[in-house]
């Protein structure tokens, strides 16, 4: 169908609120008129009205601006045309969302580089107020590991709209074979499907920007982690030997000890631990309690009442100078460094498991379900949205269904001993 109707162009001076602000000058202002229907775009360029030729639409003694405005009608035009060659609807209002930005002709869409996207994509989860710093921090990181692997690729530029199945698995296959930067170790399956998480986001973002139209993450397959046997944590006879051993008095250290194995005994997160203020330890009859209204992963609230093993290390520190001047529990140490000591306190205490501070939690599950705590009760305390989490650390046991039968035994011994009692 032949479309007959006309795309008009005006460009145009106009007194605004705050002209003062400019030595009074007139703002340029661009009407786009198609079909009956019209859009403004306010233009950065300011003019006396003396400075205006309203007849040609142009400033009279301005060539670079001159130029801006012919190459402005231009480029409206060609979108126009696009628009019509593409079979999209034409509207003034879908032609200036195109020149600003926010619409994509099919054309555009294609020529959107992924390196370009992906920096974009950076500087979109830094202004975000939404997204928490340490989310920031943590796309950053991954999206290095983007860019790592698109180095590797023999195009020098990536379109967007070239980003299917393959990539995905080519990338998968280049994470599989990439190190740690911390433990120089093959990165593990947590860790990579982490990022691929984070890419699909990412995706899914330029699908809502209309840089994309699909996500190939539909059709493609992350390898499951084998988590039983990611799961590892402290049998009871290393966690003892690490809380009797002494560090030969090694003070910093002795700190990051206590860090850890207030998390064995409460399964804090490190972001928790260590954002963990005094005043978030109550007392109760029973001893202390911590009472956490918003866990940092979560968002959620948390209450544990405290172990005696944790409870001593609240207590030797709680009147420390440092403790009192931030009012956090534990402060100023990274997951990293804690990590590289952790290891370092593995190795004195002879203890063979590679000791990483996500262990303590690991250490928590097992030893609360090895002693008779119900499922849910643990997923509550370990901020576990759902109970498949927390069942694999009782997989992992085998002992949840033995300790569960033992206790009904019990309680069947206890009842038939008073059925049977003499006299009754």
């Amino acid at each position: 169908m032949v479309d007959h109707k006309l795309l008009s162009v005006k460009i145009y001076l106009r007194k605004v609120d705050f002209s003062q602000k400019r030595n009074n000058k007139s703002r340029v202002y661009c009407r786009i008129s198609y079909d009956r229907k019209s859009a403004e775009i306010a233009l950065d360029y300011w003019f006396y009205p003396d400075e205006w030729n309203k007849n040609l639409e142009l400033p009279i003694n301005d060539e670079s601006a001159i130029h801006d405005f012919l190459e402005l009608k231009k480029d409206l035009m060609i979108i126009r045309s696009t628009l019509k060659e593409e079979g999209k609807k034409i509207s003034a209002k879908r032609i200036k969302n195109i020149f600003i930005g926010k619409e994509y002709t099919n054309k555009q869409i294609k020529d959107i580089l992924l390196t370009n996207a992906i920096e974009e994509y950076r500087e979109y989860t830094k202004r975000n107020n939404q997204i928490k710093i340490s989310t920031a921090k943590s796309i950053l990181v991954k999206t290095n590991r983007w860019m790592e692997f698109i180095e590797t690729l023999p195009m020098d530029e990536i379109p967007l709209s070239e980003i299917n199945k393959t990539f995905l698995f080519e990338m998968d296959s280049y994470l599989a074979n990439s190190k740690s930067k911390q433990s120089n170790e093959l990165l593990e399956r947590s860790y990579i499907n982490h990022i691929h998480k984070f890419f699909r986001t990412f995706l899914n973002w330029c699908i809502y920007k209309g840089y994309s139209q699909e996500n190939p993450y539909r059709s493609f397959k992350i390898k499951k982690d084998k988590k039983e046997e990611k799961i590892k944590f402290l049998v009871e006879e290393d966690l003892l030997k690490l809380h009797n051993h002494d560090l030969h008095g090694n003070e910093r250290l002795g700190r990051v000890k206590d860090l850890f194995l207030f998390s064995c005994y409460t399964g804090l997160r490190f972001s928790d631990v260590t954002n963990l203020r005094i005043e978030e330890i109550i007392k109760k009859d029973f001893g202390y309690a911590l009472k956490l209204k918003k866990q940092q992963k979560t968002g959620t609230g948390v209450y544990i009442p405290l172990l005696k093993p944790a409870e001593e290390i609240y207590l030797k520190y709680v009147n420390n100078d440092e403790v009192k001047i931030t009012g956090l529990l534990f402060s100023g140490r990274t997951n990293q460094k804690v990590n590289v000591y952790l290891k370092e306190i593995g190795a004195i205490c002879q203890i063979e498991l590679n000791l990483t501070f996500h262990v303590s939690r690991h250490t928590c599950g097992t030893l609360l379900i090895n002693n008779g705590m119900e499922l849910q009760e643990v997923a509550e305390i370990l901020g576990h949205s759902n109970l498949k989490m927390t069942k694999l650390y009782a997989k992992l046991l085998g002992k949840t269904i033995d300790k569960s039968m033992e206790r009904i035994q019990k309680n069947l011994d206890n009842h038939f001993k008073r059925i049977n009692k003499p006299g009754k």
